[in-house]
């Protein structure tokens, strides 16, 4: 069922990200195939509205987020370059954004290294500042 879920709802949240890229903020099919979900930084063009209804599948639509997809991906890189600045050489990272955790939330996640280092990293993390309207979230470290 997943699958034949992905290309409908895809070609909305394509539709969305190129017609509408001032309004576009996002969109994520969850984990069970089953809660898609799109975002819009105002209010959601009708032309979208029409699109989901068409697929006939069950969604949701956040409205009012206040940021746009390329405010998003502005936030995160500006994330990166300032974790990068100030962590350890050694210390391997991602970074990217996670509205399927909270609207708006920028995750950063650590992989492997010393107590030490993680605990610089943390650190390091607990020193950021999210752009505003974006928060940080510390993700789970992975060895």
């Amino acid at each position: 069922m997943w699958l034949s879920q992905q290309q409908p709802l895809g070609e909305v949240a394509y539709l969305a990200e190129t017609a509408y890229p001032g309004e576009f903020a996002y969109a994520f099919l969850g984990a069970q195939g089953n809660d898609f979900k799109i975002g819009f930084k105002d209010d959601v063009p009708p032309e979208i509205v029409a699109a989901l209804s068409k697929t006939g599948l069950s969604s949701s639509i956040e409205e009012h987020v206040g940021f746009t997809q390329a405010d998003y991906e502005d936030a995160t890189r500006s994330v990166i370059r300032e974790f990068d600045g100030l962590a350890a050489p050694e210390v391997q990272f991602v970074v990217g954004p996670t509205p399927e955790i909270s609207v708006g939330s920028i995750t950063v996640t650590v992989h492997g290294g010393s107590e030490g280092t993680l605990a610089e990293a943390k650190r390091v993390f607990d020193s950021l500042t999210a752009p505003v309207p974006f928060e940080l979230i510390w993700g789970r470290t992975v060895d």
